[in-house]
């Protein structure tokens, strides 16, 4: 074949097919969802026909909402561990039962029980339905399910397109939400050529979606002996780690012992207009180095950024108390409005969802930014982030404009 003319009247042949295929089809938004779901199983429009395994099975998964399922595949032999998959389908289409064949080879390749989870569909369930679902099947088969499963309590999850938002969704809640040091080393899968290797880990300290929680000492302590037992690299992201070490009193030196590198933001909470360091050991800085210039990260008369950064360490990090006070002031007086949600602050990030008070976040959020107050939806609540520019007078006055929005709705 040759590549220059073969391959392109191939290609192009094949392109005028798939174009001549789509314009038969009606467009995808006048297509009742119901009805695609349908010819999945029907073998209608694009999907093939379905292949079922006799092998696999139904199993019931404890879940907050009830009534949640999975469908198992089994490998031959003794298995090393479970694989939650999380199917695509845009959150809104898709099946546990119909990737069959696949899972079932995925599962005799890897000696892992493959479990493919029948998770709540949009619209009819919205967010955060399936990420509660994805949620509460991991956490089911750390606890226990995966032994009743036949397989040790070595959790692996993935999917595809939808399927590894969600993968990715789930993991980061089983980290700022759930016991870390277990979650971690379950999370842990024996080396295969079948899987990526696990190479690093890392914390963010303070957890951003855990609502700024505080990865405590102990508890890094662990994971960093849990990653060197199993030759992993240990990496802490210390976006607001200075908010940390001013909460708890521990010195940001002692709060990084151990790890093999660490970060931390001049331009969040110390109020830097930019930059950023990291520290590691010389052979690992050498390398660090070297991607920054392959990345395109060198800079230009960078000594003005980094007097900024110098005079932040200087002269903002004992005053990072005063966000703090200002994130528990916002919290109390957000709780003081009935039907609100306020998850309690450690350090200087407020999460809420005022749609108890009649108000969803999305318009909570458009209602306040022409007001000038400034939020963001994370994980289906709202961010507030109190900072250097954020005085306790405009807590004071964001509080009263969160009221008169519950008032107006």
């Amino acid at each position: 074949m040759t590549i220059g003319v073969d391959l392109q009247d191939e290609t192009r042949a094949f392109t005028d097919g798939l174009r001549a295929l789509i314009e038969t089809l009606p467009a995808i938004e006048t297509v009742p969802v119901e009805a695609t779901r349908r010819a999945a199983y029907e073998a209608g429009g694009i999907f093939p026909p379905p292949e079922f395994v006799d092998e696999a099975r139904w199993v019931d998964v404890p879940s907050r909402a009830g009534g949640l399922r999975a469908r198992v595949f089994s490998p031959d032999g003794e298995a090393a561990g479970v694989y939650l998959h999380l199917h695509g389908g845009g959150w809104t289409i898709g099946a546990a039962d119909l990737q069959d064949v696949p899972l079932q080879g995925l599962a005799r390749a890897t000696q892992l029980v493959v479990a493919s989870l029948e998770y709540r569909l949009a619209p009819e369930h919205p967010y955060p339905a399936a990420p509660d679902d994805c949620e509460d099947a991991a956490l089911w088969l750390l606890g226990g399910g995966a032994t009743e499963l036949g397989a040790p309590a070595a959790l692996s999850i993935g999917g595809e397109s939808a399927g590894a938002h969600l993968s990715a969704l789930t993991l980061l809640r089983l980290r700022d939400l759930h016991g870390a040091p277990d979650a971690f080393r379950a999370a842990l899968h024996p080396r295969s050529r079948y899987q990526p290797p696990q190479t690093v880990v890392s914390v963010e300290q303070t957890a951003n979606i855990g609502g700024g929680t505080i990865w405590k000492k102990p508890v890094l302590d662990e994971v960093v002996q849990i990653a060197k037992s199993n030759g992993l690299a240990t990496h802490m992201d210390g976006a607001r780690l200075l908010n940390a070490c001013v909460a708890t009193g521990i010195a940001a030196r002692d709060m990084a012992a151990g790890w093999d590198s660490a970060w931390i933001d001049f331009s969040k909470g110390l109020g830097a207009p930019v930059g950023a360091v990291i520290a590691g050991s010389r052979d690992f800085i050498d390398e660090v180095w070297r991607w920054k210039q392959r990345l395109g990260g060198s800079m230009r008369q960078a000594g003005i950024c980094a007097a900024a950064c110098t005079y932040a360490l200087d002269h903002h990090v004992d005053r990072l108390t005063d966000d703090h006070a200002n994130a528990r002031a916002l919290a109390r007086g957000l709780l003081q409005i009935k039907g609100m949600e306020v998850q309690q602050p450690e350090t200087n990030l407020v999460f809420f969802k005022p749609d108890g008070a009649g108000v969803s976040g999305e318009k909570m959020v458009a209602a306040l930014r022409p007001r000038g107050v400034l939020l963001a939806m994370m994980d289906g609540r709202i961010r507030a982030c109190t900072h250097l520019d954020v005085t306790a007078d405009m807590i004071e006055e964001t509080v009263g404009l969160v009221r008169e929005i519950v008032r107006g709705a």
